[in-house]
């Protein structure tokens, strides 16, 4: 067996490539070995723009995680919380993605928050009151897990979708990072830099945010690590 992690930037796990010796294969794929499992992380851009590079490392072999951070649509999915998604949506396409039952039980081991359901929108959702609305058809939302699952399922492979809570239901996101993405999901850091500097009202939320962010993605990668040693012991 083999796991492959999608997610979208590098930045979402960056602690993770510091605490292991991964060896980069592409550009953005990497590969460790954790206890005695084969991990490959591949970064698909936000939107999953670069999907074609996962599809194209996947074997018959292979769990296949999305992972990466995720808003809350629920006032009980706080900031921080590992919340492991049953099944995953996508606006406008009736059937939804499956986690497999398996990977989702060893992860609620692991001390996940189980959700019902886990919605990929095409556009990131910035205020509170946007996310409220969409709370009647998720629990969760980010950008790319149904893209990354419904791949690897037409596969035959298990998957789940696994996601840390960055910004919860009533956090307003203070960045327009639209206007710093580039065409392949990544960010033009530069660019983003610039946008932020004129806005200097903003900067106190801008780091409040990015703290958050910063913490979250902490908590996954120790998450993480649990995880994969679980599949290492039972799959």
């Amino acid at each position: 067996m083999r796991v492959v992690v999608a997610v979208a930037l590098d930045d979402e796990w960056a602690p993770w490539r510091r605490r292991h010796r991964f060896t980069w294969i592409t550009d953005a794929i990497a590969e460790t070995t954790v206890g005695t499992t084969v991990v490959r992380v591949c970064a698909v851009g936000v939107g999953a723009v670069q999907l074609a590079g996962l599809s194209d490392l996947l074997t018959e072999r292979d769990v296949v995680l999305a992972c990466g951070l995720s808003g809350s649509l629920r006032s009980d999915c706080a900031r921080g919380t590992i919340v492991v998604s049953r099944q995953v949506r996508s606006p406008g396409i009736p059937s939804a993605i499956a986690s497999d039952p398996r990977l989702v039980a060893a992860a609620l081991d692991c001390g996940a928050r189980a959700v019902d359901t886990l919605l990929s929108v095409p556009g990131i959702i910035r205020t509170a009151a946007d996310k409220r609305a969409r709370a009647a058809d998720a629990d969760v939302v980010d950008m790319e897990s149904f893209a990354v699952l419904r791949d690897a399922t037409e596969r035959g492979l298990r998957v789940v979708a696994i996601r840390a809570i960055g910004d919860a239901v009533d956090d307003d996101v203070p960045i327009d990072f639209s206007r710093a993405l580039r065409r392949n999901g990544s960010i033009d850091y530069l660019a983003l830099a610039g946008h932020v500097a004129t806005r200097p009202v903003a900067w106190p939320a801008i780091l409040r945010f990015t703290r958050r962010q910063r913490s979250a993605i902490r908590s996954l990668t120790t998450f993480l690590d649990r995880f994969v040693a679980t599949l290492d012991e039972s799959f």
